[in-house]
């Protein structure tokens, strides 16, 4: 057994996931661009909890957790919405449902998995919360990565609906994977709230907007 692992170590030798030098974790500079910061963005609609810089190592991360399915880059972003979960004070997580943004049939279908739900059961069982998946798609989008900031805003205004109208005031706290513009998070929010639901705050692993 020993020489096989041998073996497989020589054929397929460890590497960073952040930069893909030979490493058998993050190397020294990748792993500092992934530390984890008290990041909180206050956005038009909600206040988002941030726990990592996006840059080249998060982007990295986040692309081989998502589109490649390794389970390793999936633990770095379990861990990030962790840590960026426990910067939400008490008061807010106290009984706050943790609603997932939901990704496009297509996105899911070529993932061969529905991702964010996942991180978020995952979150949820960590901290003995509930999740639910309300939130879907009411209509095509484009992807927001190939868009500029003006035209993101554009292309989510009504794209999102929810399962249920009966919120009745009970609290949400949206996650996601990352944020860029804000323009997904305050679309969700304003569906969530014109179902009656009540907004507190969105965790996020990693930010890309200038904090203020």
């Amino acid at each position: 057994m020993k020489t096989i692992l041998d073996l497989t170590e020589i054929l397929f030798p460890a590497r960073c996931l952040g930069c893909s030098i030979l490493s058998l974790g993050l190397c020294p500079r990748c792993k500092s661009e992934w530390s984890n910061r008290n990041l909180i963005t206050h956005l038009p609609e909600t206040i988002v909890y941030s726990s990592r810089h996006y840059s080249s190592t998060a982007k990295n991360i986040l692309i081989a957790a998502k589109e490649q399915g390794v389970v390793k880059a999936r633990q770095y972003l379990n861990l990030a919405l962790q840590d960026s979960f426990s910067y939400v004070v008490n008061s807010s997580r106290e009984n706050a449902l943790l609603v997932p943004i939901p990704s496009q049939k297509s996105s899911i279908r070529k993932r061969g998995r529905d991702f964010l739900p996942e991180l978020t059961r995952d979150l949820a069982i960590e901290n003995k919360t509930r999740m639910a998946n309300i939130l879907v798609h009411s209509r095509l989008v484009l992807d927001q990565s190939t868009l500029h900031a003006r035209d993101r805003f554009a292309n989510l205004s009504g794209a999102l609906s929810t399962r249920t109208t009966l919120g009745r005031g009970e609290k949400v706290i949206l996650i996601d994977d990352l944020v860029t513009t804000g323009a997904t998070l305050g679309e969700a929010v304003r569906t969530l709230e014109g179902a009656g639901f009540q907004v507190v705050s969105a965790v996020t692993a990693c930010v890309a907007l200038p904090l203020r």
